[in-house]
């Protein structure tokens, strides 16, 4: 793997990491080999990381108190969230489809938050909050031959309960509108957490998905996602074979319309020579 990949524990991958590559690897060069500094930050990040600070607090305090903080509290961790992203070293953009004003986007995260208060106060009832943001890494075998991998697998688990009888992951995401079918299909974090969690000795667990909604008025999505292990197989093939396209130096850049909101358009492209003038 790259330099910027080494950790305290060894070379790593993450499941974003493997997903950077199938979706351009060049993108993963300049990000995670090289070290490119972007020329801004995504606001659908930047509204994800104070959406997540938010929830965070929310099941932090359930795990420590049993009862779920009020709103306001939760309403606060969010904003304050934000303000620290607004203050970050990059500046924000937007996607085309996402409202400029950065006032109208905390209304929406703050409606957002209301329903999630609403629907987790209920959800987290007989519950038993095992962790919160509970960080991973694990050994990556190859399923063919069950040689062990110099990378582990690594990331984070946004909260793990237990109703008692099963225990599930729970992811939390924001989105613009409501997953669709192959993308819950597709998806290979749940693949990558449960394989992750297994390692770990936690045994079978379910992953389900929290997807809250910026549309018009908010949605609150829960997608419980089923992975076999022939999934699981896959997935290690897949983070494999990005391991080792990423070892012998392949990063071909994908030109498409995602070009135009990527953070690291300004580095990618070589500097094209005008052609001459006519005499």
């Amino acid at each position: 793997m790259g330099p910027n990949d080494a950790a305290g524990e060894g070379l790593h991958i993450s499941v974003s990491q493997v997903r950077t590559y199938l979706k351009c690897s060049r993108l993963y060069e300049l990000r995670y080999v090289r070290g490119a500094t972007p020329a801004f930050k995504p606001t659908a990040f930047a509204f994800g990381s104070a959406f997540h600070a938010a929830l965070a607090q929310f099941y932090v305090a359930v795990k420590e108190d049993v009862t779920p903080p009020p709103l306001g509290l939760v309403t606060y961790a969010f904003r304050d969230a934000w303000e620290r992203e607004l203050e970050g070293d990059l500046p924000l953009q937007a996607d085309e489809d996402e409202p400029g004003d950065k006032g109208q986007l905390v209304d929406k995260g703050v409606g957002m938050l209301a329903l999630f208060h609403e629907q987790a106060s209920k959800a987290v009832a007989g519950l038993e909050i095992e962790s919160v943001e509970k960080p991973f890494a694990v050994v990556i075998h190859d399923p063919a031959t069950g040689e062990v991998q110099d990378e582990n697998l690594i990331g984070a688990f946004d909260l793990v309960v237990n109703d008692g009888r099963h225990r599930t992951i729970v992811e939390n995401k924001t989105s613009a509108r409501k997953y669709g079918e192959d993308q819950i299909r597709w998806d290979l974090q749940p693949t990558g957490y449960q394989f992750a969690a297994k390692q770990m000795g936690l045994g079978d667990v379910g992953v389900q998905y929290q997807v809250l909604t910026k549309t018009k008025t908010p949605g609150l999505q829960i997608i419980d996602l089923e992975r076999t292990v022939e999934d699981q197989e896959e997935f290690l093939r897949v983070a494999i074979g990005v391991m080792r396209g990423v070892d012998a130096g392949v990063f071909v850049p994908v030109r498409s319309w995602a070009c135009r909101g990527c953070p690291f358009a300004h580095v990618c492209r070589p500097t094209r020579l005008k052609a001459p003038s006519a005499a």
